[in-house]
């Protein structure tokens, strides 16, 4: 049953992100190639913890994030009403869902406890939920970058991989995108 179950899970993720199941099966991480993919929309204030929250799951999958201008950034330089920009993220092939599905999942409790917090004290000031939400991207980061350490340290072992095996893959998914 469990194996039914995983099967027919695969199948409904594969449908929600429009991947067919082949695509998966055949993934070799060995030869996975770098890509840069946005993330968010185009913005001309940025929101730090969107920034945050997506450098931090970027930085847990062996990617990184980089903020690209879009429009005519070198000839219009002196107004900022003629560029925009956007977040981008540089990161495996194979990680690119694992990064977008994580920190849409993330993006979306962050969002929810930010509006039921200040709904249970609406005397706080108007801020109030940017701080929270800043709050929340800052411990989420902070607690990725400690989970990346303990699994460099002991490994995984809910899938036995040894910390040498979780070192020389981070190591390689890194140079890769680098």
């Amino acid at each position: 049953n469990e194996a039914a179950n995983a099967a027919a899970l695969v199948e409904k993720i594969c449908q929600e992100w429009d991947v067919s199941p082949s695509d998966v099966e055949d993934y070799d991480p060995e030869q996975d190639e770098a890509v840069i993919f946005a993330y968010g929309r185009i913005f001309s204030k940025q929101d730090p913890a969107l920034t945050i929250l997506v450098n931090a799951v970027a930085n847990y999958f062996n990617g990184k994030t980089i903020i690209s201008y879009t429009g005519n950034y070198r000839q219009n330089r002196g107004s900022n009403r003629s560029y925009r920009k956007q977040l981008k993220v540089v990161a495996t092939a194979g990680n690119q869902l694992q990064i977008e599905i994580y920190t849409d999942y993330l993006l979306e409790i962050m969002e929810k406890l930010s509006v039921k917090h200040k709904q249970e004290t609406p005397d706080l000031p108007l801020q109030y939920k940017n701080n929270f939400r800043k709050g929340f991207a800052s411990r989420i980061a902070a607690r990725l970058r400690e989970m990346k350490e303990q699994q460099e340290k002991e490994g995984r072992p809910e899938t036995q991989e040894e910390a040498l095996v979780v070192i020389n893959k981070n190591t390689s998914q890194q140079k890769t995108v680098n």
